[in-house]
């Protein structure tokens, strides 16, 4: 019982750690590989903002000409994961 217990609060410990959040980037300092890669993407989009997601990865957003907002998210190691 005691090897349980200790087990569930050893499995709580470790899930409480601290966690990163999501944290604008200033859009100046979006590496250029990035923005051409998402340009690429998504041609027709003007990009002004980006976020570092938890992940360590980038979402690069902008609007199209009809005012959507879309965005390319990328992998810590550049890769696009997703266009929406």
């Amino acid at each position: 019982m005691q090897r349980l217990l200790f087990s569930v609060l050893l499995c709580l410990a470790i899930g409480c750690e601290s966690k990163k959040t999501p944290s604008i980037v200033p859009f100046d300092q979006v590496p250029a590989p990035i923005l051409q890669k998402a340009q690429e993407a998504l041609p027709d989009v003007k990009f002004d903002n980006a976020v570092r997601r938890s992940d360590g990865g980038l979402e690069v957003r902008g609007k199209d000409p009809q005012g959507k907002v879309r965005d390319v998210e990328f992998s810590p190691k550049g890769d696009v994961i997703e266009i929406e």
